[in-house]
């Protein structure tokens, strides 16, 4: 047991509340208090003069109400409530213990402060506890109130329970109350100390601290084993906590710094690594492509320089033929005239001459006719020539609009497959035409039969030339493409119904978390509900508790229940605890508790009952006395004899017997009525007054035993002396002498006898009776016993009268206690009302376990789908990145109808290369038909020539005859043979020549056959060369590539890469420095590197280490390009090649360790340094002050032996020591602290 001292003797009022008259504004304790905490119920504790002393055994309860307040209520810390520093004092357990019957617990500890400023002044510094045994959770409020306890502020109400969170902040408002313990150890250190600020808040945990170790309950033996300096010590105030926190905070972060660091550099060295690979993966692919383009630019250069050779020698021959030709033509007309001369001399011959003459001229006239027809021939066939030649420039034109349509198509297809994304390598190159127009050829055609040979200028197809060269294989790579690209468009398509499946699924993903949210809001709601229900139930279960106690406890009760034991009852438990009720206890039962009313009124109900009963049966018992008295009575007064009382063994009598009583009287000697008395009542105990007389002289008792037979002995002393037989016995007087005289007066030895005291004997049995008057024995006392009864019987009837009135007034005044009784019945509390609340919360609990299971599956579904979501979306984005395809909705859409917009491009495209392949046919076919034409017309112009020689020999003869008419037949001869060897020479020169003009035609058309082709070839090689060269210019464009072949280079080879890169961009594909700078390029591409060419293989392989290793910091973006793989690095930062990413790397790095180290000289300097030793240079002088107060303190006290106590503060260590330096560094201030004491 814990109680406060007894007042001091001496004292006026028991307590000495005299404060101290120094410092007269400070708070002193003045009162303290328990409510509900515990096994505290509600405690009181006076502080006198701000002093206070528990006393009780050990384990009594003084510690505990200490630690329970102070330093509990001044500091709020529920860590450090134990007095032992062991930390196993705790609420939960303090509101567990002692509040077993109580599932929902409040509880309060308070403080009364006083001051004497300008008056009495009091501050209450309290806390509220509520605990919930089903959580195992204790839940504090503090608060600090000017109002007093027990006065205007009253923590249990009139049924004794504690007040509640909301009424206490109606009493003392909301802004009093806080749940936070820092901000009411601020406003007690505010409030009761006067203490703010940073500086306030450090001396109140000093103050704090000292009241922590002071109240350690082994603080005295502590002192005794000399340990007084360590408690000193630990009595100091501690280092400022902001100081301490903020250094550490700042050390904390630079651990976070450093680990950050070692993260970053960790990750700089996997990227280094792959960068490594990565950069001889770059360099190959664009040695490769130079190497490509400088092979096809040597291709070029072939192909064109073989074009131009052909060409040049296409023309050449072309000319050596046509002088052949003229040559030839000029010595075939020499040949012809002489061959002329020669037929004209053969016939000069007079005769001849003269009968051949007008054959001659007939036979010219004839062949002038046909050739003339055949000038006319060749002239068609020349129209035709002329018109097939026209009709092949015509098809030339369209064949050349069609390649300009479809090179118009490619453009178009081309950009949009590179919007569509898809590769665009495959796709042919320009497709050109080149139309050289061809010069007429200028050739000798005869005209007309007298005129010689005439320059005609010969109409010539124009020379037209298409790349690439397999316009039909084209057509089929653009039917692949479109296929690709349709292809494409499916992929989309189906990426793009995956992802709005995704963005309806993500939809439905955050309906099922809204849906979780709601049924998770609808579950608190319902639990909330439930926890009222509960504390409704709860508060009913006291209700009825207070009420049955109330009830039970009335005066009104116990008035008309009168003593009940409510100990054995099922109103016990609501006696001994309030809280027997709540929860959902099955005992006791509340039909139980209904009938306990009842219960408890039957003893009362049967006691008022038995009460009725009595008066019922009295009224019965008294009707029927009446009823008796009034037979008796009209029978005495008919002169009946009232029969004597039958022993209780003699209940019958023999048929027609009379009893002895009728039979005998009184003699005169028996005068005394005491006498006669005592004879008739020993007569009536012994049986024989009532026994029946019969005529042998027996008497037999009532029950057949006999008594007196006639063989009995004769009396020696009979009765007879006293009694005689009756003048009116109707048995003979004989007969009844004889009975007589077999009785004994007295007792003399004989079986049967009686005497006058009223003694009797009868056998072995024997006994006293006495009367005081005879009343059966003699018609006179007969007569006197009859008027004594009807006396008797009227003053009984009287009796009767009376007490049945008596009765009556007893009945009405039970009847009105019956009435009361069942009044307060009706007044006795009834458990409907909580049973309806036990329903609704258990209802109410079922309904929050369904909303928990509901909220649970809600939530656990939302789970399944965002899990199954992310998956989905992990699996599409992969996909998607697989298929180089964006991943949203509206980008694969535009993604889709690039491809489609593609497929019909390439549609559009391969119509039209297949359209200009049959224009190329068509102009082929026309080349055809002139060449027909042309060959038709050298026909027809050599039918000309050969027809206007036979007309010529024809004319020339006629000429000659005509001219040489008379020359002498000699020199006809020698001319004739002359000409003949002349004109056989110049035909075979004629010969010669011509073989030697076709050959050279052949061979001229062949060579221009040749050159066309090769200038064919060379522009396709051309067209090639713009491919590689683009792709390489391509590759050398894409993001990271550059950087990526010149990772980790100085910054002259990354100048010089910049300008051999800007070198081949500038320059075009027919520019004859391409080499040069194709040679340059690859020179800064492979400077320094002395690697060996890398495979995909091994790229792949470096890929995945990297994806594995930065897989929780970065994510890894992969696309192939141009045939370029191109990995890109996204973080918070951004999206970033990776050549760019590591070089961002490498610069982080470098900034994020010179920052930390930068960042740990700062810290230590200025906060471990500066802050700390600062704190630490002023918790010494605090000290120091401490222990100068400490002395000026003890100045004045010694011990009993006059011996007085200084202290001094001093180091452990000596100042040559670490610490003794360290406090020597410190007690300089950081202002004014060298850079070297810093240092050091």
């Amino acid at each position: 047991m814990t109680v406060t001292l007894p007042p001091r003797p001496g004292s006026a009022d028991g307590l000495d509340e005299r404060a101290p008259t120094h410092h007269p504004d400070r708070w002193r304790l003045h009162r303290a208090g328990i409510t509900n905490v515990w096994y505290y119920y509600d405690n009181e504790f006076d502080f006198s003069g701000g002093r206070m002393i528990l006393r009780g055994t050990n384990g009594s309860g003084k510690s505990r109400a200490l630690e329970m307040l102070l330093p509990f209520l001044l500091d709020a810390d529920r860590r450090r409530m134990d007095s032992t520093g062991s930390g196993t004092v705790k609420l939960e357990t303090l509101m567990r213990y002692g509040g077993e019957e109580q599932p929902n617990r409040l509880g309060y500890l308070w403080l009364e402060l006083t001051r004497e400023n300008d008056g009495p002044e009091f501050l209450t510094v309290a806390a509220l506890i509520r605990y919930s045994a089903s959580t195992s959770r204790a839940k504090v409020w503090y608060f600090i109130t000017p109002q007093r306890v027990g006065e205007d502020l009253v923590l249990l109400d009139a049924g004794r329970h504690p007040l509640g969170l909301k009424n206490l902040t109606d009493l003392i408002g909301e802004e009093n109350i806080t749940e936070s313990p820092s901000v009411h150890c601020d406003r007690v250190a505010h409030r009761v100390f006067g203490l703010s600020g940073q500086s306030g808040k450090e001396r109140y945990s000093g103050l704090l601290q000292l009241l922590h170790t002071l109240r350690s309950p082994d603080v005295g033996n502590r002192i005794e084993d000399n340990k007084l300096a360590k408690i000193l010590s630990d009595a100091l105030p501690p280092l400022s906590e902001h100081a301490l926190d903020t250094a550490g905070s700042h050390l904390d972060s630079l651990s976070e710094a450093r680990q950050a660091q070692q993260d970053l550099a960790q990750t700089q060295d996997q990227v280094r690594t792959f960068m490594a690979t990565y950069r001889r993966y770059v360099r190959t692919l664009l040695s490769s492509a130079i190497s490509t383009v400088e092979n096809q630019a040597g291709s070029v250069r072939a192909a064109a320089t073989a074009a131009a050779d052909l060409r040049r020698e296409a023309r050449r021959l072309y000319e050596d033929a046509t002088s052949e030709d003229r040559q030839a033509g000029e010595l075939a007309s020499t040949a012809e005239d002489l061959r002329a001369d020669i037929e004209g001399w053969t016939k000069l011959p007079a005769y001849q001459a003269g009968l051949q003459l007008e054959g001659l001229a007939e036979r010219a006239s004839a062949l002038r006719t046909a050739m003339q027809a055949r000038i006319d021939a060749s002239e068609s066939t020349r129209e035709t020539e002329s018109d097939a030649v026209g009709a092949a420039n015509r098809s030339a034109g369209e064949l050349t609009l069609a390649v300009s349509t479809a090179e118009d198509l490619r453009t178009r297809c081309r950009e949009s497959l590179l919007s569509a994304g898809v590769p665009v390598g495959a796709l042919p190159g320009p497709i050109r035409s080149t139309r050289i127009e061809a010069e007429p050829l200028e050739e000798f055609v005869r005209m007309s039969a007298e005129d010689e040979l005439q320059p005609l200028l010969r109409p010539r197809p124009d020379v037209l030339t298409v790349s690439p060269g397999q316009l039909d294989a084209a057509a089929v790579t653009v039917d692949t493409l479109k296929e690709s690209a349709e292809r494409r468009a499916a992929a989309a398509t189906n990426r793009g119904l995956t992802a709005q499946k995704l963005v309806r699924e993500q939809a439905e993903v955050e309906r099922a978390d809204e849906a979780a949210g709601r049924a998770e809001d609808k579950a608190s709601d319902a639990v909330e509900l439930a926890e009222q229900n509960a504390e409704e139930r709860d508060d009913a279960a006291r209700s009825l508790a207070r009420e049955w106690r109330d009830w039970t406890t009335s005066g009104h009760s116990a008035e008309v229940l009168g003593e009940v034991d409510w100990s054995t009852g099922p109103v016990a438990g609501l006696l001994l605890d309030i809280n027997a009720l709540i929860g959902d206890s099955l005992e006791p039962r509340l039909e139980q508790l209904d009938q306990a009313a009842q219960a408890a009124a039957s003893p009362a109900r049967l006691r008022l009952a038995g009460s009725l009963a009595e008066l019922d049966m009295a009224d019965k018992n008294d009707t029927q006395r009446r009823g008796q008295l009034e037979s008796e009575q009209s029978a005495l007064r008919a002169d009946e004899d009232p029969e004597p009382e039958l022993l209780p063994w003699a209940q019958t009598m023999p048929a027609g017997a009379v009893p002895l009583w009728r039979c005998i009287d009184f003699t005169d000697a028996a005068d005394i009525d005491d006498t006669r008395g005592a004879i008739e009542a020993a007569l009536q105990a012994s049986g024989l007054l009532t026994a029946a007389v019969t005529a042998d002289t027996t008497l037999t008792a009532a029950n057949g035993q006999v008594l007196l037979t006639h063989e009995s002995k004769i009396a020696r002393q009979p009765v007879t002396s006293l009694l005689r037989p009756d003048t009116e016995s109707p048995v003979a007087a004989e007969t009844v002498g004889e009975i007589l005289s077999r009785i004994g007066l007295g007792s003399d030895g004989h079986a049967t006898w009686v005497d006058v005291d009223g003694r009797w004997g009868n056998g072995l049995l024997s006994g006293r009776y006495r009367a005081d008057h005879p009343r059966h024995i003699g018609a006179a006392a007969r007569q006197a016993a009859r008027q004594a009864r009807l006396a008797e019987i009227a003053i009984e009837l009287v009796s009767l009268d009376r007490v049945a009135e008596a009765r009556q007034v007893e009945r009405e005044a039970i009847e009105s206690a019956v009435s009361r009784l069942e009044s307060h019945l009706m007044t006795s509390p009834r458990s409907g009302p909580l049973e309806n609340l036990r329903w609704a919360a258990k209802m109410s609990y079922q309904a929050a376990e369904v909303a928990k299971e509901e909220a649970a599956r809600a939530r656990g579904l939302a789970e399944q789908l965002r899990q199954a979501w992310t998956q989905a979306s992990d699996e599409h984005r992969r996909l998607c990145d697989h298929s180089n395809l964006p991943q949203t909705v509206d980008d694969l859409a535009a993604v889709q109808r690039n491809a489609e917009e593609s497929a019909r491009q390439c549609g559009g495209l391969s119509t039209a290369i297949r359209t200009t392949s049959r224009h190329r046919d068509v102009h082929a076919e026309g080349l055809g038909r002139v060449d027909a034409a042309a060959g038709r017309r050298r026909v027809a112009e050599g039918e000309v020539q050969g027809a206007w020689r036979r007309w010529r020999d024809v004319a020339q003869q006629l000429e000659t005859i005509r001219k040489d008419f008379g020359t002498g037949t000699d020199e006809i001869m020698r001319r004739i043979d002359e000409a003949k060897r002349q004109a056989d020479e110049l035909e075979l020169k004629v010969a010669a020549g011509r073989r030697r003009a076709g050959t050279l035609v052949t061979n001229a058309a062949v060579v221009e056959s040749q050159a066309n082709q090769a200038e064919l070839t060379a522009q396709q090689e051309q067209q090639i060369l713009a491919g590689t060269l683009g792709h390489l210019r391509t590759q050398l464009t894409l993001p990271g590539v550059v950087e990526a072949a010149t990772h980790r280079r100085s910054a002259a080879g990354s100048e010089d890469m910049e300008q051999a890169v800007r070198l081949i961009t500038d320059l075009s594909e027919e520019s004859p420095d391409l080499a040069r700078a194709c040679r340059q390029l690859r020179e800064t591409v492979q400077a320094g590197d002395t690697s060996a060419p890398i495979d995909e293989n091994s790229l792949l392989k470096a890929q995945q280490t990297l994806d594995r290793e930065l897989s929780s910091s970065f994510d890894i973006v992969l696309s192939v390009v141009e045939g370029v793989r191109l990995f890109e690095l996204i973080d918070a930062d951004g999206r970033f090649p990776i050549a760019l990413a590591a070089q961002r790397l490498d610069e982080r790095v470098d900034q994020a360790r010179a920052a930390l180290s930068e960042r740990e000289y700062q810290v230590f300097s200025e906060y471990v340094v500066g802050g700390v030793a600062d704190e630490l240079r002023r918790r010494l002088g605090d000290a120091d002050q401490l222990v100068r107060a400490m002395d000026g303190t003890l100045k004045g006290i010694t011990t009993s032996q006059g011996i007085r106590v200084r202290l001094k503060w001093e180091l452990l260590h000596e100042d040559a020591s670490a610490i003794g330096r360290i406090r020597t560094l410190c007690m300089r201030s950081s202002a004014f602290r060298s850079r070297a004491d810093t240092a050091s």
